[in-house]
């Protein structure tokens, strides 16, 4: 089944939306956790002018060390930690959906693969000084972005700390990808820029313009480590 849009909600995806969100929220604790003790480092660069302020956030990969759950009480964060230890884990990932296949035959491929890129303005998640988040797909039949009309891009800024009904979202403006490179057979280097009328949402999981509350932002991303769980090799057409 394909993925026409990426804001898209139903009320079985939003159930889905939810416990992606749990997982996602539990996964970010254990990071920041484990991010005490831990070598992170830079990634990337996103500059952005937020109502005429120039802000510069960057996204990054922490290094989690072998004994990162010891001493947290939280069973499901120290769960977590204990996945993740001995791994880097970046804030700018790539996925790609698996085929649907129902009794041993392929129903269809996916055509695209989904880049998502947290950025902030120091490597302390914990600062509340603001986050930006962004979505976008990629075609795997040419390393360029996919049709934005079928596969919406998403950007979220938040001004403090991360809120799942308390952010801005850009409602009327776009996302422009410039260059999608290959930098290893795992990580993808991507550029691009994106502007126009962010509006507050309050609901969680659905977006709509919200006239009553809008600020102008606009901006350019370069993001050098953009990391998948597979080898590109295996995912894009004609590698």
């Amino acid at each position: 089944m394909r993925r026409e849009n990426l804001a898209r909600t139903s009320a079985s995806s939003g159930v889905r939306a939810s416990a992606r969100l749990a997982a996602a929220l539990v996964a970010l604790s254990a990071v920041a956790w484990a991010q005490v003790a831990s070598n992170t480092y830079e990634t990337g660069t996103v500059e952005l002018i937020v109502s005429g302020e120039a802000r510069t956030y960057h996204t990054y990969a922490v290094e989690v060390p072998e004994n990162a759950g010891q001493g947290v009480e939280n069973p499901r964060v120290r769960a977590e930690l204990a996945r993740i230890a001995g791994t880097t884990q970046h804030t700018a990932t790539w996925n790609v959906n698996d085929p649907v296949v129902v009794n041993g035959v392929v129903l269809s491929r996916p055509s695209v693969l989904f880049v998502t890129v947290h950025a902030r303005p120091t490597e302390d998640a914990g600062a509340d000084l603001g986050q930006l988040n962004f979505e976008f797909a990629v075609s795997l039949d040419g390393s360029q972005q996919a049709d934005p009309g079928t596969y919406q891009p998403v950007v979220k800024l938040y001004p403090e700390s991360f809120s799942v009904t308390d952010y801005y979202a850009l409602t009327d403006g776009n996302l422009t990808v410039t260059s999608v490179e290959l930098a290893d057979d795992f990580t993808l280097h991507v550029t691009g820029t994106f502007q126009g009328t962010f509006s507050f949402q309050t609901r969680r999981n659905v977006v709509e313009h919200n006239p009553d509350d809008t600020i102008e932002v606009s901006g350019s991303f370069d993001v050098m480590q953009v990391l998948g769980t597979k080898p590109l090799s295996e995912v894009l057409v004609g590698e």
